[in-house]
């Protein structure tokens, strides 16, 4: 379904073209569309060299991460139209637009962060970035433009070293955070009024198995709600935790409270469970020797990996992806006539964070043939266009 943020849109852009002087787009035919892109200065890119070609001269650049699917940001859609109605301005000739499909070129979103389409980043310089962020919000992209345009290439230059400071602030914070009590949730809204469905739901499981809990709303900090991913490395929300560790999302917490005693028993609340947050928590039992958790964890992984002839590890599940990586491989794999087996990482954080180390690489989705890796989309899609892929096949 489209998003009903999206709505604005097109007024927005309407406003735009008037006060620009260029001619509004909003209905236009994907090729009228693509000319005026083109003619807009609206460049195609899928390497960052060709990104620092564009920025040669002392050129500031915008570029966009889309997918054909998703409705906003696909070639002819609002984004792209707003996009190059910005490229046309007169006002942001100092600028250099460009775009690149997510899924097509895996390197640069996976350099530049991209987990959601669409995706901005604002470059003041070559390798300089100022700011990104993920959404459908003209608005916002608009707002960062004028930004850039009033930004010098230092700014971004000297953010490294003012980030490295803010970083250790922002994880101080957010150990803080998650030990506020002994089970915190991170979501969007308030266990009143949550702002979407999966917090909701998860509200509504914690207060089932009685299970009480703090709670802290993401979308009033953004500087939490981006850093937690990382300091987690967890990419979507409700989070929970449990005396500071991260239990996982929805359908992790809903398995758990599916297993024999509820969320109380597994988490080993005890009195805690009821107890508003008030009771003193348990003394932590004693850590289980490393060597040997690695150790059965290894065995766990070796087991996986040689589950099926071919194996996928991927988010979500071959039904229904979580993700636009996982979508596409899944997709080349049945174009080819695979048949395999898969494991949702997604649902299991030790197989996720320990199948990074076991087979030193840290990204998915990974396939996997006769227990050996084969890589991830990038070198499956290359293998799919060279025809190795196919005499690759189990």
């Amino acid at each position: 379904r489209r998003d009903p943020r999206l709505r604005a849109a097109p007024t927005l852009f309407g406003e735009i073209a008037r006060e620009k002087k260029v001619p509004p787009f909003c209905g236009s035919s994907p090729s009228t569309m693509a000319a005026f892109e083109q003619a807009g200065g609206v460049a195609d890119v899928t390497k960052d060299e060709e990104i620092s070609a564009g920025l040669a001269g002392g050129k500031k650049g915008v570029l966009m991460f889309y997918a054909t699917w998703q409705d906003a940001s696909r070639p002819g859609g609002q984004l792209q139209q707003l996009l190059a109605a910005l490229a046309a301005s007169p006002d942001q000739a100092a600028i250099q637009f460009f775009r690149c499909e997510a899924e097509a070129a895996p390197e640069l979103s996976l350099k530049y962060g991209v987990e959601m389409v669409p995706h901005f980043v604002f470059f003041t310089a070559p390798g300089a970035v100022l700011e990104s962020f993920s959404g459908a919000d003209a608005q916002a992209v608009v707002k960062a433009v004028e930004r850039l345009r009033g930004a010098s290439a230092e700014t971004a230059a000297e953010a490294p070293v003012a980030e490295e400071a803010s970083d250790a602030a922002l994880n101080e914070r957010l150990e803080k955070l998650i030990n506020a009590a002994p089970v915190m949730l991170f979501m969007k809204g308030s266990p009143q009024e949550p702002k979407c469905k999966f917090s909701r739901r998860m509200v509504e499981l914690l207060q089932t198995e009685k299970v009480a809990f703090g709670s802290f709303n993401i979308l009033s900090d953004n500087e939490v709600r981006q850093g937690l991913k990382t300091y987690s490395d967890w990419p979507t929300y409700p989070q929970l935790y449990c005396r500071g560790k991260l239990l996982g999302g929805m359908d992790v917490i809903a398995e758990l409270a599916a297993e024999e005693g509820g969320l109380v028993a597994q988490l080993e609340l005890g009195d805690e469970a009821d107890a508003g947050g008030g009771a003193a928590a348990p003394e932590p039992t004693p850590e289980i020797d490393e060597a040997a958790k690695e150790a059965a964890l290894n065995e766990r992984l070796a087991q996986l990996v040689n589950g099926s002839p071919a194996m996928l590890f991927m988010k979500g599940n071959p039904e229904g992806p979580r993700c636009g990586f996982s979508r596409r491989i899944v997709e080349l794999l049945r174009n080819e006539g695979w048949e395999f087996g898969y494991f949702d990482i997604l649902s299991d954080n030790d197989v996720r964070q320990g199948l990074k180390k076991y087979s030193d690489w840290p990204t998915y989705p990974q396939l996997y043939v006769k227990g050996e890796l084969v890589g991830g989309l990038d070198l499956v899609q290359e293998m799919a266009e060279s025809g190795d892929l196919a005499d690759l096949k189990p």
